[in-house]
């Protein structure tokens, strides 16, 4: 059946329409790509000397960037990490991956997600653990993507956090042993 004119024409329309759509959205995420790496021109100064890593996620959970003290205390190349989902990172042990999907969701939520604990495997094999600190600024833009994030290695500061615990525990069942026996302490 041929069409008629006017529903050429109709169809005609609803396709400049869905252009017209389409050009928007693109644009709309081209300026929130480009407020994104303004604003990490804008902070990079910030972010190279640190020597934590700090990373740009976008709303999806795909990394965008990190500096160089990220990848130098990882121990993975930028191709191994940059364009990926966090949650797809296979160094990301598998319970704090569960924790970091169920924050991050509470962040696109808008809900305060306070800094917390993951553990993930270093490239030469070591179990690390990090300490998350997440960020998310509104630029008003919706499809911006905005995820600062600031990871810390803060693992042998818990090992010594447990040594000192262990070691107190020593000291106190001595010391109760010393009372019960009626030795001087």
């Amino acid at each position: 059946m041929r069409k008629t004119k006017k529903q050429l024409i109709e169809e005609l329309d609803e396709l400049r329409k869905e252009l017209r759509n389409t050009k928007a959205v693109i644009r709309k995420k081209l300026l929130s790509k480009e407020m994104l790496f303004e604003y990490f021109e804008l902070f990079g100064g910030i972010f190279e000397p640190v020597p934590e890593a700090m990373v740009l996620i976008d709303k999806c959970g795909v990394i965008l960037k990190m500096n160089d003290g990220a990848f130098d205390w990882l121990g993975y190349d930028p191709d191994e990490i940059i364009g990926r989902r966090i949650f797809d990172l296979p160094f990301i042990v598998k319970q704090s991956n569960e924790t970091m999907r169920l924050n991050f969701e509470k962040c696109l939520d808008g809900d305060c997600v306070y800094p917390y604990d993951i553990e993930l495997i270093t490239k030469s094999g070591e179990t690390r653990i990090v300490h998350i600190n997440a960020v998310f600024p509104d630029s008003g833009i919706e499809t911006t993507p905005s995820f600062v994030v600031l990871l810390t290695d803060v693992t042998d500061m818990r090992y010594r956090e447990e040594e000192r615990e262990i070691l107190t525990i020593q000291i106190e069942e001595e010391l109760y042993r010393k009372l019960k026996r009626g030795d001087d302490a």
